[in-house]
């Protein structure tokens, strides 16, 4: 399905070629987020979901001998136009197979990092930005902005820290903040102040 609001026959040359493509190929519901074939593909009947999830948790489907990210087929056939050079689809929600169009936006690589819900192989506290100290015996909370570090404070309490550090992702990454669903309700209300003030 795509975007009522656009005349899909505006759509010309290049991308409009490729989009015109998918939609021969696809359908695509934005209110799940899923695809399905229109047409036979190998032993795939018609109306069989399309793309297979890789190993980083993304939906990829090939068309035509090449595999596609299902997000940027999902902007394209929605907006009927390809998602722009050097500009990635965002899922706000972190999950990467969740290919609703309320659920995707267009961010630049820096916003896009700063959605990023895993945590690093290294991290010990569960929350990105806070680590033990050893020389202070406390838990320090940082935040990078900009391919710089900076240190928001330490702490006694490991809570206190993530906190801190999801204040920091408010003021420093506003909508692009990681999503605030799992958050316990003292958190998401302090967000909600910040953010509204």
């Amino acid at each position: 399905m795509e975007n009522p609001n656009i005349d899909s026959t505006s759509v010309v040359d290049g991308d409009g070629l490729f989009i015109q493509r998918i939609r021969e190929l696809l359908n695509y519901c934005p209110t799940t987020g899923l695809f399905t074939w229109k047409v036979r593909r190998g032993g795939l009947k018609a109306g069989s979901r399309a793309g297979y999830r890789n190993s980083e948790g993304y939906l990829r489907i090939s068309i035509d001998g090449v595999r596609h990210f299902a997000h940027r087929l999902a902007y394209a056939i929605y907006h009927s136009v390809m998602p722009p050079r050097g500009v990635q689809v965002d899922h706000i929600d972190g999950d990467r197979a969740n290919n609703r169009i309320e659920n995707l936006r267009l961010a630049t690589h820096a916003e896009n990092c700063w959605n990023r819900q895993n945590l690093g192989k290294l991290n010990s506290s569960g929350s990105t930005g806070v680590s033990w100290c050893i020389r202070t015996q406390k838990w320090r909370a940082q935040i990078v902005v900009n391919v710089r570090y900076i240190h928001i404070g330490y702490f006694t309490n490991k809570q206190d820290a993530i906190a801190a550090r999801r204040i920091a992702e408010a003021k420093h990454f506003g909508e692009f903040a990681p999503t605030r669903n799992h958050w316990p309700s003292i958190q998401r209300d302090l967000f909600a102040d910040i953010t509204h003030e």
